[in-house]
């Protein structure tokens, strides 16, 4: 591909939209071709950036002063472009002082006076004081006084307090001396009687189990008897195309149905596998309707299988604790 078929396609990269792309094959361009006038006067025009294309322009008129337009634009590009802005020279941080100043004058030494000279400055003797020794004395004797009057107040306070067996008997006022035994009443501590937590009833009785099964069996039985119906008729290759669509509706009631059955705790486990169950056979009866007896059978073994998953369920409830006084028997699922 020539430098003017690449050129030709970075402009229809960019007026497409794809500016990137387009403005990349301009810049690989001009890198290859360093010498091609036109190239740069493109890649000015499309550059998107005033310096690059100032840049640019400059490189076309220097290749070919008589360039068509490209004096014109960069001549309007430099007019176009804001000057630069020039920062204020920083200032000292100190200014100096001037000659005539009176702070300069201040600060100069008196030519009158002695000059300094070092190691001749004279050191002051630090005075000490004397404190006498009666006022230390003083300060001792009452700083003791402080001690001893304390300690003689805190023994006053332990000797009167009312547990003191020392203490006195205190007349009362209105009639004979009651003796004070020296301790204070103490509250009666006793223990809050046990409550025995009240136990929360399980969920899972033998009415609520034998509900559940009595509308799931019910359904297991319809499915039972669909799935028999269906395999007379194909071995007949009797089944027709009505029989087949109302197979299909009856195994999608039965589904739902069984989707929205309330469950006890105890046999969530069985709902999910039964759920199952009844999801293969309505796949299986659609692939009856739609002529397709192989995936049909296919369903038809997946439900054998979750049959005695179930089986095995059933089995494992029967031990459940809350179900040992229950008088109906679990029964065993069956399948064609």
């Amino acid at each position: 591909m020539d430098s003017d078929q690449i050129l030709l396609r970075a402009i229809n990269l960019i007026e497409a939209g794809n500016k990137a792309d387009g403005r990349e094959l301009l810049r690989q361009t001009v890198q290859a071709e360093p010498l091609n006038a036109d190239a740069w006067y493109l890649y000015a025009r499309y550059c998107g950036k005033r310096s690059q294309a100032i840049e640019a322009l400059q490189q076309v008129l220097n290749l070919d002063p008589a360039y068509p337009n490209a004096r014109e634009a960069l001549e309007r590009l430099v007019a176009e472009t804001p000057p630069a802005t020039t920062l204020p020279k920083p200032q000292p941080a100190f200014v100096p002082l001037e000659k005539d100043d009176p702070w300069n004058q201040a600060l100069q030494p008196d030519p009158a006076s002695a000059p300094i000279v070092p190691g001749k400055i004279k050191k002051e003797k630090k005075k000490t004081v004397q404190i006498p020794r009666w006022f230390l004395a003083a300060l001792a004797g009452l700083f003791g006084c402080l001690v001893l009057g304390c300690i003689g107040l805190g023994m006053a306070v332990m000797l009167n307090r009312p547990g003191n067996v020392r203490a006195q008997a205190i007349p009362s006022p209105a009639g004979p001396q009651i003796p004070i035994t020296g301790s204070t009443p103490q509250p009666t501590l006793a223990l809050r009687p046990y409550q025995t937590p009240t136990p929360t009833p399980d969920p899972c009785t033998c009415q609520a189990v034998e509900t559940y099964m009595n509308a799931h069996l019910a359904r297991v039985n319809q499915l039972l008897t669909d799935m028999d119906f269906v395999a007379q008729q194909l071995n007949k290759k009797t089944l027709k195309a009505s029989e087949a669509e109302s197979l299909a509706q009856n195994a999608a009631n039965l589904y739902e149905a069984q989707r929205a059955e309330t469950v006890p705790p105890c046999l969530e486990n069985y709902q999910k596998d039964a759920v199952k169950m009844f999801w293969n056979w309505q796949e299986a009866t659609n692939a009856i309707q739609n002529g397709d007896a192989n995936g049909a059978l296919a369903f038809i073994e997946i439900i054998v299988t979750d049959s005695q998953e179930l089986d095995a369920k059933l089995a494992k409830l029967g031990k459940y604790p809350s179900l040992q006084a229950c008088t109906f028997a679990f029964p065993t699922l069956t399948a064609p």
